[in-house]
């Protein structure tokens, strides 16, 4: 007779599957409800729809994604079809951007709409910056249909960040997958799927900048959908394989790979979480002993463990992403099954696997569920479920009681408001603050005092106050501290010139810089005109012997005017030295450069050449690289009335073999068994070319014939060796139908 456990605060509850008569069945019915009465909390999970999605479409439809908790209480989510462009949708719409609230009504911010040209299908979640927008992704659209990145705020204003593969060739991957996360940087980080491109981790900043961060061409644990920031400041996912840790350098580490124990789960699934004591957990969708997908526990340094099996009729299969909730319990979804009448479930285990509490999902919550839970500031946990509800199958938004508090709203306050700030300065600000939300500072006026990348930068002269700010978290509410307002003062300056020349000479000039922070105009004058004089902004040196200037600043708007003290250097009869100041730092056989010099005379300016068979000068200045190897340069200058003849020191840079391409290009339209073709290619070089075959079950090349063998897909890849002037090339994979 079959049997499982559930281990309830310590109690053990054994449901056979058979039940004889009701006195065992009563017996049954009382055994599971004591210990879960015995509970801290003491009542069961308790599942409701919030917001249906209806037939009709116009709200969109199958959320596929978590909703997010934003600064302003409310939650924020998208649906990956359906919305409503004004015009019925005719050309089709493929999901949106909405904003509801915890009583449950709903406000569409944005639909993704036909020509898709800001995205399509969303399928990952949203994330709120720093800034207060929300940062999301699309899977498809855009200006090549690979997916965008974008920001909205949460009043609807949409702005496309950046196009997945705008320009080819594309190595920065396409099609991003799971939910974007905020850095400790400020930046955004995400993960893509498909080709083009290997799929990989990007970086993006909140204006748009783009960076790759790691391909995952060949990691043996594949990318994950969603990545999680851990204390350690580097980055975890579980991918297809495996678990994996990158570093913010790009480092990737595999920490363990699915299969290496039995039955310890396949096909990690959605992002990891770092639970209060340090470990991270996560699920996989498949595997374990009932081949229904584990939850695994597994350390920083990689020490992994299963610590729960699915079993398909009580809990369901194909876990998605967990929540460790305010009590330190672990809560998670499945995508299906459960118990009769079930489509997935949501449960509560221990963070040793202990299952205390689970609840079916139905038609009536919303069933299909394939996104992680999140704890809102009421307590209660939300989930989004891909099908059924009151609008008709077309998905919802549940709301999950599990008996937890309403989370306290933390306080925050800046702790280092300066007391003697003048204009000009700037400081970062310090929080008292208990919570583990996503610190920041804005400032209510903007004219007297800025924020930039979290500094506080003194651009006038008052009152400048500011607020300080935290983002909402799993467990913490988001905070907005009280108005506090410091004084900035005028600043009293000086001003001097920092770049007075060591070794003037006669004939030459500089243009002065200041030390100065004012927000007068700066100016020279000299006191010395036989010897130097000032023109515009710049000062001439016109005779030999001292010459002493003084740098003045007008008056501005937070700046009284400053005259410096007089500062004198002097001049000396010009012998020039001259060097040419652009060698080339990557020269190869075939190119050319005009030097430019470092020269302070007026002399006729030219170069030769030491080594004629590597480089030549041509009457015009044209240096030509004419060989392969070292290339010496000198730079000359002509003799005139103030200045002496200069030739300078031997100037040597490596001019190496040109890199070149090659590719056939007489690819047959029309290729039949049984016939060849000799390839001709497209190269420029000193190789000799050929042509290999990567299928030769199928095509095989022979003294520079290709012969079709057998009806399928040749691929030839072309070939240079390296000449004299020329490296060796390798062209891409080129392929044809034989027939």
């Amino acid at each position: 007779m079959e049997s499982k456990k559930f281990a309830q605060h310590g109690m053990l509850v054994v449901v056979r599957s058979l039940v004889s008569d009701r006195r065992c069945l009563l017996t049954l019915m009382l055994a599971l409800l004591m210990p879960m009465f015995a509970r801290g909390e003491s009542q069961p999970l308790t599942i409701a729809e919030l917001f249906g999605f209806p037939s009709t479409n116009t709200d969109g439809t199958t959320p596929h994604t978590p909703v997010i908790q934003a600064s302003d209480g409310n939650l924020y989510g998208t649906t990956t079809l359906g919305g409503n462009d004004g015009s019925g949708c005719v050309h089709g719409c493929a999901g949106t951007v909405f904003k509801l609230t915890l009583q449950g009504q709903i406000t569409v911010l944005y639909t993704f709409a036909s020509p898709y040209a800001n995205g399509r299908t969303p399928r990952g979640g949203l994330v709120e910056g720093g800034d207060g927008y929300l940062y999301g992704t699309t899977i498809s659209g855009g200006l090549s249909n690979y997916g965008v990145v974008f920001k909205i705020s949460k009043t609807g204003q949409f702005q496309k960040l950046h196009d997945f593969c705008a320009t080819f060739p594309c190595t920065e991957g396409t099609n991003p997958v799971g939910s974007l996360i905020l850095g400790t940087d400020g930046n955004f980080y995400g993960t893509t799927s498909s080709p083009p491109a290997y799929s990989t981790v990007f970086r993006i900043s909140p204006a748009g900048d783009y960076t790759v961060v790691a391909n995952f061409h060949n990691a043996p644990t594949g990318n994950s959908q969603g990545l999680l920031q851990a204390s350690d400041g580097n980055f975890y996912g579980a991918g297809f394989n495996g678990v994996f840790r990158l570093s913010p350098g790009g480092t990737l580490t595999t920490l363990y790979l699915f299969g290496t124990q039995p039955n310890d789960g396949s096909v990690g699934n959605g992002p990891l979480i770092q639970a209060t004591d340090g470990n991270l957990y996560g699920v996989t969708a498949n595997g374990g002993t009932g081949a229904s997908g584990i939850v695994f526990r597994i350390s920083l340094a990689g020490d992994y463990i299963k610590i729960f099996d699915m079993v398909r009729t009580v809990e369901g299969l194909s876990p998605n992403g967990l929540l460790q909730a305010s009590d330190g319990n672990l809560y998670g979804t499945t995508a299906g099954a459960g118990p009769p009448l079930a489509g997935g479930v949501v449960y509560e285990i221990t963070a040793d696997g202990t299952l205390l509490r689970s609840a079916s999902l139905t038609n009536a919550t919303g069933i299909g569920s394939v996104a992680p839970l999140i704890q809102a500031s009421d307590g209660k946990l939300y989930g989004t479920a891909r099908g059924s509800g009151s609008g008709s199958a077309a998905g919802t938004v549940f709301v999950v009681d599990a008996g937890l508090p309403p989370s306290s709203a933390p306080t925050i306050s800046i702790i280092n408001i300066p007391s003697n700030a003048a204009y000009g300065g700037s400081f970062a600000p310090a929080y008292a603050y208990v919570g583990d939300g996503i610190t920041s500072v804005t400032s209510n006026t903007t004219s007297i005092c800025t924020v930039s990348s979290g500094v506080v930068n003194f651009v006038g002269v008052g009152t400048c106050t500011l607020v300080a700010h935290a983002t909402a978290t799993a467990n913490y509410a988001a905070a907005t501290g009280s108005p506090q307002p410091f004084s900035i003062a005028p600043l009293t300056t000086t001003i001097s010139i920092y770049n007075i020349p060591s070794g003037a000479m006669y004939g030459g000039s500089f243009t002065p810089g200041y030390t100065y922070t004012g927000d007068g105009t700066p100016s020279v004058t000299s006191n010395t005109t036989a010897t130097c004089t000032v023109a515009g902004t710049v000062v001439n040196f016109v005779g030999l012997g001292t010459c002493t200037l003084v740098a003045h600043a007008t008056a501005g708007t937070n700046y009284a005017a400053v005259a410096g003290n007089p500062q004198s250097f002097a001049i000396a009869q010009a012998t020039p030295a001259i060097s040419i100041n652009n060698i080339p730092s990557g020269a190869v056989y075939g190119g050319s450069f005009t030097p430019a010099y470092t020269y302070t005379g007026n002399g006729k300016t030219s170069a030769t050449s030491n080594t004629p068979s590597t480089c030549t000068v041509s009457n015009k200045g044209l240096v030509s690289y004419v060989g392969v190897g070292t290339c010496t340069l000198v730079a000359d200058a002509t003799a005139t009335a103030n200045y002496a003849a200069a030739t300078g020191s031997p100037q040597s840079f490596t001019i190496a073999q040109a890199t070149t391409t090659i590719a056939i290009k007489n690819l047959p339209n029309t290729a039949r068994t049984g016939r060849s073709f000799t390839p001709t290619y497209k190269y420029i070089g000193d190789g000799a070319t050929s042509a290999t075959s990567n299928t030769t079950g199928i095509c095989t090349v022979s003294g520079g014939t290709v012969s079709f063998l057998a009806t399928g897909t040749c691929t030839l890849v072309a070939h240079a060796t390296a000449g004299s002037n020329f490296a060796a090339a390798t062209g891409s994979d080129q392929s044809f139908t034989i027939k």
